[in-house]
């Protein structure tokens, strides 16, 4: 896996392809609003971010990924993924999550907003991709150690009384 992921251009509105489409529709399903314009306004990027593997063991899956609409490996919209992002509906609570594609910078620009303390219109491009290259790096050291924490600590611990004696 690459050291860094780019998103090079993350898109700011959903198209009129079927994967947007379905999104749009789920959005608004779970949405209170009735027509997608306001829905997405409901919508917020969490920051909440899960890489998903072949060597994932099913209790290892967050619940807000086996509890989404459409399950472990799922965006909202139904395409596959590996990357799952949580969004949150702040109007109703409800918890989803959506794929790469679909972690559209207006997500991303409101939870900025909120965690900057900035007018949405003060986001910029380079803020959103900082914002996914953050969230990126914590994924993936979170993931390292869920797979390779407990040998690593059983190394350390084997070397700790003879690094404390000689150092």
């Amino acid at each position: 896996m690459n050291d860094e992921l780019e998103f090079e251009s993350v898109k700011r509105e959903l198209g009129e392809g079927k994967w947007d489409k379905a999104l749009k529709k789920k959005m608004v399903e779970l949405s209170v609003a009735d027509n997608y314009d306001e829905a997405k306004e409901e919508w917020l990027a969490t920051g909440e971010v899960f890489w998903s593997d072949f060597h994932v063991q099913r209790e290892d899956i967050p619940e807000w990924i086996s509890n989404s609409q459409m399950g472990y490996g799922k965006c909202l919209c139904g395409h596959i993924v590996k990357y799952h992002f949580q969004i949150t509906n702040t109007e109703n609570g409800v918890v989803e999550c959506v794929g790469s594609d679909h972690i559209n910078s207006y997500l991303i620009m409101r939870q900025l907003s909120q965690e900057l303390n900035l007018p949405i219109d003060m986001i910029t491009d380079e803020l959103i991709q900082e914002w996914i290259n953050v969230r990126m790096r914590k994924m993936k050291a979170e993931s390292w150690w869920a797979n390779q924490g407990q040998a690593f600590t059983m190394m350390f611990d084997a070397v700790k009384e003879m690094d404390l004696h000689f150092n």
